[in-house]
């Protein structure tokens, strides 16, 4: 009994050192800093036909001017604030309220999304087609405010974007946020008044430096996991480090999937809500790394209109709501090669807290 007493009083000794120290980088650690590029949207190629097997490395996009303040929309919940650039309407900033980046700092959140200090981190959603908002000069959106907030007295909170091209074909970006939530739904319409059939496909993604967040060092020569992931229907959970990503693009078809960024404790994640074959892709423009998911494309006829759906997940890694996002994601929280002593123990704190 002893014994059994002593080992117990060990692994708890070792798993609390590891936390004190985790907790110790997350909260002192210094940023690096690297240099933010000019606003750009990297942009897969469209592919032939609908379910076509993986789109193509491209260039960035040149010749665009760096967004300023005025493009820039706020957008706060309870738990959520973000900035949207309506500057192509992608999302630049996210900060968790209820974390702060350090204990004695509750005024300063975590920010998972960013293009502001050096550090480059956005999520983006547009379509590949024909005269689209995202070609080589990003489109200006109009939105009907400049600051969203939720209310006391509502649950959800709605943030429309719309930009119609020449040829009179509508796109309307709507972000829709709940109430205590991290998750982000994106409804994409396109609404083709134009006198000829339009092709569009919504490519979603998130596009990173490849600089080490400062809470990624964890002590004793280890280092939390800090790059992409993706989930087919043929593999649930698949890393993805950025240095696999400039080697190997990836080129990848599935029905649902999904594709995120993990960093320690937090991720962001776009899971695509379709029915047909997605595309899952990575690019590499100049010193960053993207990773997306294409949703099939889809003709759209004169007088009619198309819509597509996706969510976007900037927030913890808490198991029980990422399992219910899309099947795989809740297998993010990672618990290292520790993994045997960190899974018993988080599950039987949870038994007890419940």
């Amino acid at each position: 009994m002893d014994a059994k007493r002593s080992v117990l009083l060990l692994i708890f000794a070792v798993t609390s050192y590891l936390l004190f120290v985790n907790w110790q980088q997350t909260y002192h650690g210094a940023a690096k800093k690297v240099n933010s590029p000019e606003q750009s949207t990297v942009l897969p190629e469209a592919s032939v036909e609908p379910g076509a097997a993986v789109p193509e490395t491209t260039e960035a996009p040149q010749g665009q001017s760096p967004s300023s303040e005025n493009t820039l929309l706020t957008v706060e919940t309870d738990v959520l604030r973000l900035k949207i650039d309506t500057r192509g309407g992608d999302v630049v900033e996210a900060a968790l309220l209820k974390y702060p980046e350090r204990l004695n700092e509750k005024d300063n959140p975590v920010r998972i999304l960013t293009r502001n200090g050096g550090h480059h981190y956005v999520a983006q959603a547009g379509v590949v087609g024909l005269a689209s908002p995202d070609g080589k000069q990003k489109a200006l959106f109009t939105a009907p405010q400049k600051y969203f907030r939720l209310a006391s007295d509502q649950s959800v909170l709605v943030v429309p974007l719309s930009w119609t091209n020449e040829q009179g074909v509508r796109f309307t970006k709507t972000y829709r946020l709940q109430r205590g939530s991290y998750q982000i739904t994106l409804d994409y319409q396109i609404e083709n008044k134009s006198n000829t059939i339009q092709k569009a496909q919504l490519f979603t993604q998130l596009v990173r430096d490849t600089e080490h967040a400062p809470e990624d060092s964890q002590g004793l020569g280890m280092r939390a996991y800090l790059g992409a992931a993706f989930s087919t229907e043929d593999k649930r959970y698949e890393k993805y480090n950025f240095d696999d990503i400039r080697e190997k693009p990836l080129k990848l078809a599935t029905h649902g999937g999904w594709v995120a960024i993990l960093q320690h404790y937090f991720l962001s994640a776009w899971v695509p809500r379709s029915e047909g074959v997605n595309r899952i892709y990575t690019l590499t423009p100049d010193r960053y790394i993207a990773i997306g998911i294409m949703q099939p494309m889809v003709q759209i006829k004169p007088g009619s209109q198309a819509q597509f759906k996706a969510d976007l997940y900037v927030g913890p890694k808490i198991q029980e709501t990422l399992a219910e996002i899309a099947p795989g994601l809740d297998l993010t929280v990672d618990y290292g090669v520790l993994w045997w002593i960190g899974q018993p123990l988080f599950w039987l704190m949870k038994a007890f807290y419940s």
